[in-house]
């Protein structure tokens, strides 16, 4: 994750949403990230997601 705005950060954890979240795809259980964990990611408010799956090229 990448928070822009170092207020939102206490030294323990971020307060609100970061501002980038990236997800690595897992080959051997995509599932769970496309569908649970980019869920929760959405949930938690944060503006960009991306989700990068291993062996592809960017």
């Amino acid at each position: 994750m990448i928070v822009c705005n170092n207020h939102k950060l206490d030294g323990k954890r971020c307060n609100g949403a970061p501002d980038f979240v990236i997800e690595i795809v897992s080959p051997s259980n995509p599932a769970d990230d496309y569908i649970k964990k980019h869920t929760i990611i959405r949930i938690s408010m944060s503006e960009n997601i991306g989700l990068l799956i291993q062996g592809e090229k960017l």
